[in-house]
Order: structure tokens, then C-alpha cells, then sequence
């Protein structure tokens, strides 16, 4: 074999290995999250929880709080938790997934039921196991199917790449002048007209009361957060190599009047790079206590 043709293989090795580990992460992820499930539904929903998150995930009660810590200082309720993990993407390095599907909760002892979408962003850990980074969900009717499809959805806002468009060595900078960016643009225009203007192609709104659909549709339920707005990243993250990044915080409204008081709401954006730019892929919006409270 000469130095030509090895070189040639080598690059075309190189380049194949970086294609193919995204499409099976998604996979990988997938079933780890099939796995997270089927335990919740075996052994409940804390045990579950704490075997299958990473050291510092995060949940929202309603607000952002460390999983580990919270669970330690919360016993564990009568109720059960079921989901279907029925949609994922990866990162083109094939180390960050994202998992999406139908969620219920249902108590035994004759509390509420409830429905809905959750989004689990996930990590592959260096151990080789897949661990959950943030999880959070938004409550809708439980007969409402998403449209369009959340797995062809996904499946177009992170395409697999050639290894080359993984490599950016200012991405994290860049990710985070986006983030800004859309912050300072909900101040100036609006919540709705700042994620339409920073929307990646068949980006995604997950809100309670409705099903996950086009970034689009939500800007009428995000009326409340008009002008003069503010939203404040709580943490923004993204590897240097990767197409895949996200952020979380509280967005908070004008107050109508001083004794009226401003609606407020926990944000988690999904980040996908094109490029050298970030475009929002993902944005779920989940209420908060009006009163400041978490």
C-alpha cells in the first residue's frame, strides 16, 4: 500500500467515524432513555431518576435546582410517572443527545392526573453511559398528538455532518453572543418576535396546554412577555466540537401594575450550529410562581 493511498484511507476513516457515531448516539440515547423509563416504571420514579442522572443535572421544581440535591431533600410522593421516549438528535461528535415523547402521572391515592411532553438532554459520560444533564416537561391534553412529526423534526435540526463542520473554535463565544443577543431582543421586540428571529428552520415551542410544534405557533401564547420583557441565562453550554449547545433561565414580563403581579417562566433553549451560527432549535417555556418564588 503506498503513503498516498494510506493517507487517502486514513482521511476517509477519519471522516466516516465522525458521520456515523451521531446517527448511532441518537440510538444510544434513545435507549438509554427507554431504559430510564422501563426502571421509573419498575422501581419508581426517585430510584430511576437517581441511577440515571448525571452528577450535576438539573430538573425544574418549578425553578432550576441541582436533581441530586433536591431528591435528597424531597421524599419520594405516592404518585407514578410513565413516559415513552418516541423521538432523538445528536450532536455531531456523538457525545450530546437530546430525548423527547409523551409523559403521564397518575396517583393511586386519588390526586390529579396529568399529561404531557418532556425534553432530557443527555451526556455520554467517560464511563460510556449515557446520563440525563436537564430534564423538564410541559402539561397538555393527553389525547393531543404533536404535528409535525417530532422525530423527523429532530432528525432535520441536527443532520448528520461531515466531521469538519464539528470543528469551531470559537463556538462556545459564539454561542453565547446568541444567547445574548436574543435576550437583549426580547427586551427590545418581545418574546415571540425574538425566538421567531432566532429560529433555526422547523424549530421547535414546547408550552403547557399545548402540544410541541412550530416555534411560530407560540407566539401568541407567549403574549404575556412583550416589550420591555426581561430574560436572564441562568447557563449556557456547549463543547467546542460540537453542533449542539444549550441555556437555561427565567424570562420575566412587565408588570401591568404595581399591584398586578409579572408573569415569570423557566426557559430551556437547544442550541444547533450551522456553520460558525448558532440558530435556536428548541425553546420550552414552563411557568413560574408570579411572586418570585421557585
Amino acid at each position: 500500500m503506498n503513503a498516498g493511498f494510506r493517507i487517502a484511507l486514513v482521511v476517509l476513516l477519519l471522516t466516516s467515524t465522525r458521520i456515523a457515531p451521531a446517527s448511532d448516539a441518537a440510538d444510544a440515547a434513545l435507549a438509554a432513555d427507554g431504559a430510564f423509563a422501563a426502571m421509573s416504571a419498575e422501581r419508581g420514579q426517585r430510584a430511576a431518576f437517581e441511577e440515571h442522572l448525571a452528577r450535576d443535572a438539573i430538573v425544574f421544581r418549578p425553578g432550576a435546582v441541582i436533581a441530586h440535591e433536591w431528591f435528597a431533600s424531597h421524599e419520594q410522593g405516592a404518585g407514578r410517572l410513565d413516559w415513552t421516549p418516541t423521538a432523538a438528535a445528536s450532536d455531531c461528535g456523538g457525545d450530546w443527545a437530546v430525548t423527547t415523547g409523551p409523559w403521564t402521572y397518575s396517583n393511586p391515592e386519588g390526586g390529579e392526573s396529568a399529561a404531557g411532553h418532556y425534553l432530557s438532554i443527555w451526556r455520554h459520560e467517560p464511563d460510556g453511559r449515557w446520563r440525563v444533564v436537564l430534564d423538564n416537561g410541559v402539561d397538555h391534553d393527553p389525547k393531543a398528538d404533536p404535528a409535525p412529526s417530532l422525530r423527523s423534526a429532530f432528525a432535520g435540526l441536527w443532520p448528520a455532518r461531515p466531521g469538519e463542520a464539528c470543528r469551531s473554535a470559537d463556538a462556545a463565544a459564539r454561542l453565547k453572543e446568541a444567547e445574548q443577543d436574543l435576550n437583549d431582543t426580547v427586551r427590545s421586540a418581545g418574546l415571540g418576535a425574538a425566538l421567531v428571529g432566532a429560529a433555526a428552520a422547523g424549530a421547535l415551542a414546547y408550552r403547557d396546554d399545548t402540544v410541541p410544534g412550530p416555534i411560530a405557533a407560540a407566539v401568541t401564547a407567549d403574549a404575556a412577555f412583550g416589550r420591555g420583557a426581561e430574560a436572564r441565562s441562568q447557563f449556557v453550554s456547549v463543547e467546542p466540537d460540537s453542533d449542539f449547545g444549550y441555556s437555561y433561565g427565567v424570562v420575566e414580563a412587565v408588570a401591568a401594575s404595581p399591584s398586578q403581579p409579572a408573569a415569570r417562566a423557566s426557559y430551556v433553549r437547544i442550541w444547533c450550529r450551522d456553520g460558525r451560527k448558532w440558530r435556536l432549535a428548541i425553546d420550552m417555556l414552563t411557568p413560574l410562581p408570579a411572586d418570585g418564588g421557585q
